[in-house]
């Protein structure tokens, strides 16, 4: 067998599996997010234009600033759940060759790099997804000085460029108009 050209992977912790599932969230559940901000946002509309006693003013204030601040709790909410239903998290090796790329951990798949959808990345982290929800996250630390030649390979290999992970409370004009 050819020898791989990057070796990569992630040791699974509490904090990557929330991080894991709230990057993936975000990624995949844009129109859910636009609806829980404009849910919070109406609730802090509500408290300043409503005729409401002080304390309703303030239960409504709260309410929407927690709203849009917790924004991807159902994310969280299922990585806690996933974490606590494991006996142990999982520790993945990702190998890549010129034409595939070699997954292990709980068994071992041959990936074709025409089955990654969508490339983010994060000052810590890679994620490649090959669908809405099922994503490899890599621990950018493991590639040392080849993570920019990696990243290059990558791009090139799927054909597909990396996305910033970003929050709706990040988002910028230009990451409202870019299709994603």
């Amino acid at each position: 067998m050819a020898k791989s050209l990057y070796t990569c992977g992630i040791t699974h912790t509490e904090h990557t599996i929330e991080q894991l599932y709230c990057t993936q969230y975000d990624q995949f559940r844009r129109k859910q997010e636009f609806a829980i901000l404009a849910v919070g946002i109406l609730l802090v509309a509500l408290s300043v234009l409503l005729p409401v006693s002080r304390p309703v003013r303030i239960l409504l204030l709260a309410l929407g600033g927690w709203v849009m601040v917790s924004r991807n709790l159902p994310a969280r909410l299922r990585a806690q759940d996933v974490v606590q239903a494991r006996k142990s998290l999982p520790v993945y090796r990702y190998e890549f060759y010129d034409d595939h790329l070699r997954m292990s951990g709980e068994g071992s798949k041959n990936l074709s790099y025409q089955d990654i959808i969508r490339l983010v990345e994060e000052k810590r982290y890679y994620y490649l997804f090959t669908g809405p929800a099922t994503v490899m996250m890599l621990d950018r630390k493991e590639l040392g000085k080849d993570d920019a030649s990696f990243r290059e390979f990558v791009q090139n290999k799927t054909g597909e460029k990396f996305r910033r992970a970003r929050s709706i409370l990040m988002l910028t004009l230009q990451d409202l108009l870019h299709k994603g």
